[in-house]
């Protein structure tokens, strides 16, 4: 989110890889993510502790359902919900709020396929790494209180996901796999977050119908 390093894997790979065809596959899907009226504040305008709250709020549905699709997996990528629901806990929550219900949205993924939702789901926290620094600067929320989501970005861990994406590629799996768990991923995060914000009718850039906005 907000950050151009989730679609660059932070270095310079040949177009033709696998990580290159991930990141142009999805993102049409990733703009859409950083302009949706309940994320985009998190990185420029106005923001206020209930507009953060109500960002994580809209986020956590959907990294429980990750954080369950990928155990097992965590070298690649590290559980997310409870870090969000500790943040939640600081910004005043509802216990409502710390129990959203998980919708089915974020699709199986086995195999291969799983590296598509390990780029989502761990690609979330990039932005992190300029949005932290903003909620520290202007509401005075950080790693201990109230943002612990926006510093989970590990370099390490998307350097290894990211090797792994392309061993992938070059081993000559079905690429589709990945990049259709990619897509799937993508749609499902916008929306378990449309639920948080306003939508409009319009079509998937690859023919299905949804419900998003565009930025």
């Amino acid at each position: 989110m907000g950050d151009p390093a989730w679609q660059s894997g932070g270095g310079s790979v040949d177009d033709a890889s696998t990580l290159a065809r991930l990141r142009s596959a999805t993102r049409d899907l990733h703009r859409r993510v950083d302009g949706h009226p309940v994320l985009r504040p998190l990185a420029a305008g106005p923001i206020d502790e209930p507009t953060v709250r109500r960002a994580l709020v809209a986020l956590l549905g959907f990294f429980d359902a990750v954080d369950a699709r990928l155990r097992g997996c965590e070298a690649l990528y590290a559980p997310k919900a409870a870090v969000i629901r500790r943040d939640l806990r600081d910004l005043g929550a509802r216990e409502a709020e710390l129990d959203p219900p998980i919708p089915g949205l974020v699709p199986e993924a086995h195999g291969v396929a799983r590296l598509g939702l390990c780029y989502v789901g761990e690609g979330a926290t990039r932005g992190g790494r300029v949005i932290g620094p903003r909620l520290a600067e202007t509401l005075g929320l950080g790693p201990g209180y109230g943002a612990r989501f926006f510093h989970l970005a590990d370099e390490a861990r998307w350097a290894r996901l990211c090797a792994a994406i392309e061993r992938a590629g070059a081993a000559r799996v079905p690429r589709g796999a990945i990049l259709r768990a990619g897509r799937a991923s993508f749609l499902a995060l916008l929306r378990h977050v449309d639920r948080f914000g306003p939508i409009r009718p319009m079509h998937d850039d690859h023919g299905s119908r949804s419900n998003f906005n565009r930025p």
